[in-house]
């Protein structure tokens, strides 16, 4: 699953979670999907609760921002990695982590993108990792949750709120593994993490 955030950057996730096993997808899932990991030596852990884990294949990390006020500039990050640890029935309460590797930006503009790598953004160097890890999962309706945590990024770390809609789940007709799809999106204001600073919110927009 790998299965969404006032910047404004607005994100939006698409997770899918696999089981942790190397060769274990080999065919395109549809983004979005959360997969339970069945390791067998897991089995007794399931039972009281389900741990997944994000499929970097058929997950995308967007996010878009404002540019001039009327233009908007998309991109996304390649690099990443997340966990997931869930009741065995339901998300209410489930734990999320989430690591991004911020050097792995891609607006489709290398110049630009080397420039998001620089302490006038990202400041990839001295802080290489973004991460979000969650405080709370809460069930607002059937398939409505609010997402709290914290996230650091530029060695700065801000709470957050982030809103998932649960898409339902299937079986894998091939693996026979449950998918669970997630939509995730939200805002983060870039001031309060030190992203272009030097840019006033007319360039680039405040979230």
């Amino acid at each position: 699953a790998v299965q969404s955030e006032t910047y404004q950057i607005s994100g939006s996730l698409s997770i899918a979670w696999l089981p942790a096993f190397p060769d274990f997808c080999t065919e395109p899932i549809a983004p979005g999907c959360l997969a339970r990991l069945n390791n067998a030596k897991m089995q007794q852990t399931i039972d009281k609760q389900a741990a997944w884990a994000i499929d970097k294949a058929h997950t995308s990390l967007n996010f878009s921002i404002s540019h001039f006020m009327i233009a908007k500039v998309t991109g996304h990050f390649t690099d990443f990695a997340g966990t997931l640890t869930a009741p065995a029935e339901g998300f209410d309460g489930a734990d999320l982590s989430l690591i991004i590797q911020a050097a792995s930006i891609n607006t489709n503009e290398p110049n630009r993108d080397n420039h998001l790598r620089t302490p006038d953004f990202f400041d990839v160097a001295s802080h290489p990792e973004i991460r979000f890890v969650s405080h709370s999962f809460i069930g607002k309706s059937q398939n409505q949750y609010a997402v709290e945590g914290l996230l650091t990024v530029n060695g700065i770390e801000k709470p957050i709120t982030l809103s998932a809609t649960y898409n339902g789940q299937f079986v894998h007709p091939v693996y026979k593994t449950t998918i669970a799809v997630f939509d995730v999106s939200g805002e983060v204001r870039r001031p309060d993490f030190n992203i272009g600073n030097t840019y006033p919110n007319a360039v680039l927009g405040e979230t």
